[in-house]
């Protein structure tokens, strides 16, 4: 995957322009958004789980996907396990994700 880099070089501040950083977290839930609005629950969401090229124009490619179906009715617990598994991670320091950016990605997905 030539050209491409894991998502978390895109959270590190020494390697990542502020709006570089906003680009990628907004691509991110909305890769997330469509994940859960088709039905699938990416159960380890997190941000070393896509590979990007820092270009604004081009899209996140999801790598390590866990996946399983559920039905219409379980999505708001589907939604808030990411959510729940996001806000771990970054108490962990695991994700690069601030706080805030997981509110932000609740908000859009």
């Amino acid at each position: 995957m030539e050209g491409l880099q894991p998502g978390k070089i895109f959270l590190r501040p020494d390697l990542t322009a502020p709006d570089i950083r906003r680009v990628f977290i907004r691509k991110y839930a909305a890769g997330m958004r469509l994940m859960l609005d088709s039905g699938l629950h990416n159960l380890d969401a997190h941000p070393g789980n896509v590979m990007w090229n820092g270009d604004p124009d081009e899209d996140l490619v999801w790598i390590d996907n866990d996946v399983e179906t559920f039905p219409p009715e379980g999505r708001p617990a589907a939604r808030q396990s990411i959510l729940d598994l996001l806000e771990w991670k970054v108490r962990r320091d695991e994700s690069g994700l601030t706080l805030d950016e997981v509110a932000e990605i609740a908000r859009i997905i």
